[in-house]
């Protein structure tokens, strides 16, 4: 069902920038921020040059995506984090072991974040399932950032017209329709109090409804390459830094061009660098992004300058008040087995096709505070406390540098539970009772496999939980105020002509699922820039 896409996105074009290479925007990374960027700003006419660090894995029928394997730390104390059975080590032939009783010789690598290092970034690896940012400028309201999702949505599962959708944007959502069939009566009701109340709904996924295969950004770039727009794209660049001059409009240093590395996997690399007429953007997600923006200067002072790096702007907000939601998994077997290699039926969809979101006894407003995420065959079964809102931001997540070596990747510290954690773990518990309260009153024999969070259900969850939609690394807020890295139109703070767009910028985790939002605010940039530098007005 696959091949029919895989054979289009072949015929991509990949080529390699000159030293000598003029272009009017220069895009880092291709996910859902910069690759949608890069492709609007294309099909508008403007010269784009979109680099990759990962290549193309479309001829492959699984799809198996090289990864940006990033190796995080749930704890900062070191005792309490090899407690989970997550944690990875690297043994001396190489190869690696996960568990609680590692080799002594083994070395600590922490907790895999996998990533998407692809043409098409994480919305090639996301679980197809599409929030609302806070900010003073008006254009961020709902009104205004419902258009830019009717821009990019290609709604099929509703009839053309139906009010708050798009039908002619580049990322086809449908709707399971089989499994409302099944379920009897339409669960996503119109209903003011929904999810002030145990709620159960299906969710739109980003799918086509011939193929049943995923709708990505990766499909909508190929065909603005196939329409001959200017839009370049280069794979396997590592982009080291960015390079400023001063600029004599303003004191403020301005960027003008990416440096960046050139080759699979970087063990040998080729140095090269393009020269950008307008602006350069960086879209490499809420890791890749604070770690670019560190070995360029931009950060906080004392870290840079430990590491001698001279200092562009001094914002303590880059790399800090890292967000994201806490996953659980309830594995259960039943005698049943299902299949996901013809996708005919609601269940052989490998992406999730049943949710639930529920208001936990610890909630703090009467919105819910989780989310179940439920498909046959599928490797996890999370839920989310703060699907709606997390308060307090939390305030000791980190990304920081390990060294100027932008091959090294970061060390990254969530620090879990050490806000609030017995309220973020009762509503944990919450959940785990709901759920097997619903298998129970099932009468379908079934076994719990390992985890089972039902034993010291607390201490269970801790070292259980994991996470992997991070944001807020870069967030939005005021301009010129250095507690916040970009202002409400992605322009970085303290220097002139760098933006960035993509996940790390939302001021708090929009929601459990950060595909949809990041997609949207890509939209509502792209409006911006032309906006800001060619004189259009949002919205026209």
């Amino acid at each position: 069902m696959l091949f029919p896409i895989f054979a289009t996105l072949a015929a991509v074009t990949i080529v390699s920038a000159t030293t000598d290479a003029e272009y009017d925007y220069c895009i880092v990374g291709s996910g859902p921020g910069g690759g949608s960027l890069a492709a609007n700003l294309a099909a508008a006419g403007h010269y784009v040059f979109l680099l990759e660090a990962g290549g193309n894995a479309s001829d492959n029928f699984l799809q198996r995506i090289p990864q940006c394997k990033f190796y995080v730390e749930h704890f900062q104390n070191e005792t309490q984090a090899r407690h989970d059975p997550k944690y990875t080590y690297r043994q001396t032939n190489g190869s690696y072991y996960v568990g609680l009783n590692p080799p002594a010789e083994a070395e600590p690598l922490g907790i895999l974040y996998p990533r998407g290092a692809i043409l098409g970034g994480s919305s090639q690896i996301n679980a197809m399932n599409f929030a609302w940012l806070l900010t003073t400028n008006e254009s961020w309201g709902h009104t205004n950032m419902r258009r830019h999702l009717m821009n990019l949505e290609n709604c099929t599962y509703v009839l053309r017209g139906t009010p708050g959708h798009g039908f002619d944007g580049y990322i086809t959502v449908e709707s399971i329709a089989q499994m409302a069939e099944l379920l009897q009566r339409d669960i996503n009701r119109i209903d003011l109090d929904r999810y002030g109340s145990p709620l159960s709904f299906l969710l739109p996924l980003a799918i086509s409804p011939s193929t049943g295969s995923r709708s990505s950004i990766a499909h909508y770039i190929n065909s603005i390459v196939d329409a001959s727009n200017p839009l370049t794209i280069s794979l396997h660049l590592l982009v080291t830094k960015i390079l400023f001059e001063k600029h004599r409009h303003s004191r403020r240093p301005k960027a003008i061009r990416g440096e960046y590395m050139v080759g699979e996997g970087l063990y040998s690399v080729d140095e090269r660098y393009d020269t950008t007429q307008r602006e350069v953007f960086i879209s490499g997600g809420p890791f890749n992004t604070p770690q670019i923006l560190k070995l360029s200067g931009i950060g906080p002072r004392e870290e840079l300058q430990k590491l001698g790096i001279p200092v562009a702007a001094n914002l303590p907000a880059v790399g800090n008040f890292v967000q994201d939601n806490y996953e659980t998994p309830v594995h259960v077997e039943a005698s049943n087995g299902k299949t996901t290699e013809q996708a005919s039926t609601p269940f052989q969809l490998s992406g999730g096709t049943f949710f639930l979101s529920y208001r936990s006894s610890v909630s703090w407003d009467n919105d819910s505070d989780l989310f179940f995420l439920s498909a046959a065959g599928f490797g996890e079964f999370g839920f989310f406390p703060g699907y709606s809102r997390r308060v307090p931001m939390p305030r000791t997540e980190t990304v920081t540098l390990r060294s100027r070596d932008p091959r090294q990747a970061p060390a990254i510290n969530f620090n879990y539970f050490s806000n609030q954690a017995d309220t973020d773990l009762q509503a944990l518990s919450d959940g785990v009772d709901l759920l097997m309260r619903i298998y129970n009153e099932t009468g379908v024999p079934y076994r719990v496999l390992p985890p089972n969070a039902a034993v010291e259900m607390k201490q269970a969850l801790m070292y259980e939980a994991f996470s992997h939609h991070a944001t807020s690394t870069c967030r939005m807020g005021l301009a010129g105020d250095e507690n916040y890295c970009v202002d409400s139109r992605f322009m970085v703070n303290g220097v002139d002509g760098l933006r960035v767009v993509d996940a790390s910028v939302f001021p708090r985790v929009p929601g459990a699922m950060p595909n949809g939002p990041t997609f949207t605010i890509s939209r509502k940039a792209f409006e911006t820039i032309l906006e800001d530098n060619h004189g259009c007005v949002e919205g026209n």
